[in-house]
């Protein structure tokens, strides 16, 4: 009997706090879809400092996305890094993208192809492979490659006709750019988000 008063009292200490988490990270996604990257940064990086939650990886990737939105590269590279260093993990893959993505938007070239084309041989039916074509051209384009740019974008044409890739009319902002002058007439993106709903 006191057994089963004891589960009854510690019992909701557990699941309050868990019920709590759920509601915040369902506002810090709404924040995020919403545009409000600095108000995400604020509140997930208090629960990234603070607690070691099960959902830590959706919230480091939603914290890394929020930074490189705002880009401060580094804070995002942190983010992903945490995600990515992991054995294993449904954000994994995202996070390996947005971790290349923040280099391809600081002008390392060199470490974003490392880390897309690696992306494309450990998964070559992945549904990334898109975006990943399509930012592997922009990368050649920034480095004055622009038949391997154009290789890039035919390529993706071919496997992925109907990619909204292929259909984006806004810009990244890339932060140091090649010292070559090149002419920005190409196309840039960045994923906002890849969440997954519970209920």
């Amino acid at each position: 009997m006191l057994k089963d008063k004891f589960f009854i009292i510690i019992f909701p200490l557990f699941i309050i706090p868990v019920v709590c988490w759920a509601a915040n990270m369902d506002s810090i996604k709404v924040d995020f879809l919403e545009g409000n990257y600095l108000r995400v940064i604020f509140e997930a990086q208090a629960q990234v400092d603070h607690l070691n939650i099960v959902g830590a990886d959706e919230l480091n990737y939603i914290l890394g996305l929020s930074y490189l939105k705002e880009l401060k590269l580094e804070q995002a590279q942190d983010c992903f890094k945490r995600i990515s260093g992991g054995l294993s993990g449904k954000f994994k893959q995202q996070a390996e993208l947005g971790l290349a993505d923040t280099y391809l938007i600081g002008g390392r070239f060199q470490e974003a192809e490392v880390i897309y084309n690696k992306l494309i041989s450990d998964a070559p039916d992945s549904s990334q492979k898109a975006a990943i074509l399509y930012r592997l051209s922009q990368l050649e384009f920034k480095k004055g490659n622009n038949q391997q740019s154009n290789d890039y974008l035919s390529k993706l044409r071919r496997e992925f006709p109907l990619s909204p890739e292929l259909r984006l009319n806004r810009g990244l902002v890339f932060r140091d750019k090649p010292a070559a002058s090149i002419a920005d007439t190409g196309e840039y993106s960045v994923q906002v988000g890849f969440f997954f709903q519970q209920h």
